[in-house]
């Protein structure tokens, strides 16, 4: 959202709304005239900044010294740098502010040096192939992209880095910048940031934000400072709070200054919010209880929270990765989540007496405090006098001034002036690094007498015995639950969603009853062997999804019903694939079962249809030149085909099957022939007579007479064809009316 688009709908409701504001004849001047979006750098250099947060920077030489840096008020908001080309220098800072949301930036062919910070940037497009001297780009393996040209003598400056993009071509052209339009300020609203707003309720004593980005610009809100009771940025899309914000921000000695909102008691986060900035709430009132901020939010600042009215519970998104020094200092917190893996200041949460008990999770990284030039260390936790219990998970990360880092370590005074602590409980057994007694500040207070609890023989109780932090009696020997800890973190981490959900449901069993064996204190070693146990059981229990053969069904489906009129040799290979199928595997072996659906379609498609079959033949018919028909039926006298023939015939493209041939013409008996079709050529040679030539010789004479005449009386009988021959009246029957027609054919009477 715009802030032209926010303000105006705020400015109207201010209008609308306020009846305090129609009495106060409040001045209205244009934000443009107090808050520039563009202007000259030094002699020779400008600047532009437009609504979307880009920077455009142009000029020629060198852009150099605090002297020749641009008054611009919104470098909070810059999240793209354009230097235009001739510029040759680049100063180390654009103003007195940090570029906190920098993320590209653009570099020139002509450029010689820089010295700007774009440490945090993820992507930097070098157009200098003469490997110009950049003093602070991002660490390899960061995850930023550095674009340059390929075998330039720049890329020889990055050699090894992780990510590299080659530039194409000439650096293209980039739209002419427009500065930002900034609304009107009033009394009672204002500008907090390029795109976010602010607005004034005096009846209810809020200040409301709106929009989206940082809040930048503190000016014109912080007239009110002193009535402010409560803050909403709820409904916002606010990433970040500034410096200074609603605090006192006067460099090292903001611990000494005055509370700017002493009267602030309410405050309500984004969900968008990823930074809150060095004493961004300093000394407010906010008696906030049980203060829960919101997921997203990366990071606090130095001395944000610092002394303010904070109880009961803190919990920190998983998000989070730096609470910087003092961020919580001298609060009545009373609990508190810290995140795996984070940042921690020096004296995060010193001076916290709520605090009873407390849980450092593995893999801290403790952060010198830089109080003091001689002896830096990290007292996080330091003056915390109500603290009475301690539980370490793991070593992290110790910064030590002046000599590097340390790993599976503590930071030092992380506990001095911890009067109440009685428990000091350390559940690894890596630990290898603490500061020794002798070396002037002591990681423990070892002032109250507390009693270690810590795996026997275990690194970390060398590491204690040698520090000289361990007598006979202040030690008690717990069960070691670094392997059962371990298997935990291994389980939490596999990626189940392949494996059926009854045995990721007793693997989820598993690891709850094993994190309740890691939280019982005072878990005998036999528990944790057996909760480690049933861990690596249910683990090797977990079986996979079964494989899903829809596809191997849905070409199944394909398969031809009537697989007779196909080869066998190719209907046995259509069955060898289905019969292939194998019906166990399981979801891991799907492109298996994906090959199967492949080779059916493809036996499937090969299938492979019968050569037709065909009838010729050779037909006689003595006694006549009529032409002859070939009548092609199925055993069921359905007709198949039909022919005209003239001595020889010819009927193609048959199926296997059974067949019936019936040959007719003219004054002759029709005559019918069975035939098997088989895949081949089948030859059927037929003879037809006229009726009456029962002899079948071509002629009608008193021997086809006689023929007959023994039929009719009895003497032989006559069959088949012979029968159909002699039925000259067709009635079905030879009978002497029969013999009498033939007679007088034979005769020439009729």
């Amino acid at each position: 959202m715009k802030l032209k688009k926010v303000l105006s709908g705020i400015l109207a409701a201010a209008v609308a709304v306020s009846a305090l504001a129609a009495s106060m004849s409040m001045s209205v001047v244009s934000a443009a005239e107090e808050y520039a979006t563009s202007g000259t750098w030094g002699t020779d250099g400008k600047w532009v900044l437009s609504e979307d947060g880009t920077l455009t920077v142009t000029g020629t030489g060198a852009l150099g010294g605090s002297a020749l840096k641009p008054k611009m008020k919104f470098s909070g908001d810059v999240n793209k740098i354009v230097f235009g080309e001739g510029i040759t220098q680049i100063a180390s800072y654009i103003t007195g502010d940090r570029l906190t949301d920098l993320t590209d930036v653009i570099l020139p062919s002509t450029l010689e040096s820089s010295s700007l910070d774009i440490s945090k940037c993820k992507n930097i497009y070098i157009y200098s192939k003469n490997a110009p001297s950049i003093s602070s780009v991002p660490a390899s393996g960061s995850g930023a992209v550095i674009h340059l040209y390929k075998d330039s003598e720049t890329e020889k400056n990055y050699n090894g880095y992780e990510k590299i993009e080659y530039i194409d071509g000439d650096r293209p052209q980039e739209p002419d910048p427009v500065p930002a339009v900034l609304p009107v300020e009033t009394e009672t609203s204002g500008i907090s940031g390029l795109n976010s707003s602010w607005s004034w309720d005096e009846a209810t004593k809020t200040l409301t934000f709106a929009g989206s980005g940082g809040i930048t610009i503190t000016d014109g809100f912080q007239k009110l400072a002193s009535k402010i009771e409560k803050v909403e940025m709820k409904d916002t899309e606010i990433t970040s709070i500034c410096d200074g914000a609603f605090g006192p921000l006067d460099n090292d000695n903001a611990s000494q200054s005055a509370s700017i909102c002493p009267n602030l008691k309410s405050v309500t986060f984004p969900e968008t919010l990823e930074k809150i900035g060095n004493c961004a709430f300093n000394k407010t009132a906010l008696p906030m209880e049980n203060l829960e901020l919101p997921e997203g939010l990366e990071s606090i600042g130095r001395m944000a929270f610092f002394n303010t009215n904070l109880t009961g519970n803190l919990k920190l998104p998983s998000t989070l990765k730096l609470i910087d020094q003092s961020a919580f200092e001298n609060t009545d917190i009373s609990s508190v989540n810290l995140i795996e893996g984070m940042t921690l200041g020096g004296v995060a949460f010193a001076g916290c007496n709520s605090l009873k008990e407390l849980i450092v999770p593995k893999n801290i990284n403790y952060n010198v405090t830089g109080v003091s030039n001689m002896m830096r260390g990290n007292s996080a936790f330091a003056k915390c006098e109500g603290l009475e219990r301690v539980i370490i998970k793991g070593g992290g990360t110790v910064k030590i001034h002046l000599n590097g880092e340390r790993e599976n370590g503590l930071s030092q005074q992380m506990f001095n002036g911890c009067t109440s602590l009685k428990e000091i409980i350390i559940e690894t057994d890596n630990l290898s690094f603490v500061e020794t007694s002798g070396s002037g500040e002591q990681t423990f207070d070892l002032s109250s007498n507390p009693t270690f609890y810590i795996y026997k023989d275990s690194t970390t109780e060398k590491t204690l015995r040698d520090a000289g932090y361990l007598t006979g009696t202040n030690v008690v020997y717990i069960a070691n639950k670094s392997a059962l800890s371990e298997a935990v973190e291994t389980a939490e981490a596999m990626d189940t969603s392949l494996h059926t959900d009854e045995s990721v449901a007793n693997l989820k069993k598993a690891i709850e009853a094993a994190k309740a064996v890691l939280d019982n204190l005072d878990a005998a070693q036999d528990s944790v062997d057996a909760a480690l146990k049933q861990l690596k059981d249910a683990v090797s229990a977990l079986k996979y999804k079964p494989a899903d053969y829809t596809a191997v069904d849905e070409a199944i489906a394909k398969v031809p019903e009537d697989l007779s009129i196909y080869t066998d040799k190719s209907v046995a290979a259509l069955k060898s694939a289905i019969e292939a199928v194998d019906r166990t595997k399981n979801i891991t072996e799907q492109e298996t079962v994906d090959e199967y659906v492949q080779l059916i379609e493809d036996a499937i498609a090969a299938l492979e249809l019968k050569p037709l079959g065909s009838i010729n033949g050779t037909i006689t018919s003595p006694g006549t030149d009529a032409a002859t028909t070939v009548t092609v039926t199925t055993v069921d006298g359905e007709k198949i085909a039909e022919v005209t023939a003239n001595g020889e015939y010819s009927i193609s493209d048959l199926e296997d099957g059974n067949y019936v041939i019936i040959i007719a013409a003219e004054n002759c008996a029709p005559r019918s022939y069975s035939v098997t079709v088989s895949g081949g050529e089948v030859t059927v040679d037929a003879e037809i007579h006229i009726y009456g030539d029962i002899n079948g010789d071509g002629e009608i004479t008193t021997a086809d007479v006689g023929i007959a005449n023994s039929h009719a009386r009895e003497v032989a009988a006559l069959e088949g064809y012979d029968f159909e021959v002699a039925d000259v009246t067709g009635d079905g029957e030879v009978t002497t009316a029969d013999v009498g027609v033939i007679n007088s054919t034979a005769r020439g009477i009729n």
